[in-house]
This record gives C-alpha cells, structure tokens and sequence, in this order.
C-alpha cells in the first residue's frame, strides 16, 4: 500500500536536463522538479508552461527551482533579472520571484522574470 501511495504523490528532483525519467501514473504524467543556476539578466529555456517555485543559495551560488513537465517538447524562453537591493530597475512589466542574501546577509538580491 505504501508503495502504491508514494507513485501517486511523487514529485522528483533533479537538474537542468536530468536523466531520470518521468513518473507515470494511470495514464498522466508526473511533474519533476528541476533546479537552474542563475546570475543577473539570464535567459533560460525550460519545457513550456514550467512553474518556477522558488529563488535560494545552494552551495553559496544563486538558484531557481521550477516544476516542469519533463515530457513536454517545446521549450520556452524565460528571462530572469537580478537586483541587489537600492540599485536602480527600469519599469519593465516584471513577475517577483523571491530574495536571497549571499556573505551571510552582507548582500540582498531581488529575483524578477520578465512578462
């Protein structure tokens, strides 16, 4: 039964082009989550209609975490800004992702992706 239960509520982690495979169950695919590196005014290509979750450090470097559809063939374009806190932005329609502080707090980023 436990076994059973784990199939349906699974969600896996993994990287950028992450050789595991997608979970199928009862016919609809399962989602995987999958981590990008990021730095200021990136644009990655991730599967379309991907949900970025959320913005931290992860071994000191800056990362998103975005729910993909791992079989989904046509990829999207998403551009991601980075702002230290006070630096000036221009008024580009943008999506707020989340904040992370490098050096212990010494420095604060604002993570946006354009619209």
């Amino acid at each position: 039964m436990l076994d059973k239960l784990r199939q349906v509520v699974i969600i896996m982690c993994g990287i950028k082009n992450s050789k595991y495979p997608a979970y199928i169950f009862r016919g609809v695919c399962m989602k995987e989550v999958w981590k990008y590196k990021i730095e200021p005014n990136i644009k990655i290509d991730m599967p379309k209609d991907s949900e970025i979750l959320c913005v931290q450090t992860q071994f000191k470097k800056p990362c998103i975490w975005v729910m993909v559809n791992p079989n989904e063939k046509i990829m999207e374009t998403r551009e991601i800004e980075v702002f230290g806190t006070g630096h000036k932005m221009s008024d580009n329609n943008r999506k707020y992702i989340g904040t992370f502080q490098v050096n212990d707090g010494m420095f604060v980023f604002h993570v946006f992706e354009k619209t």
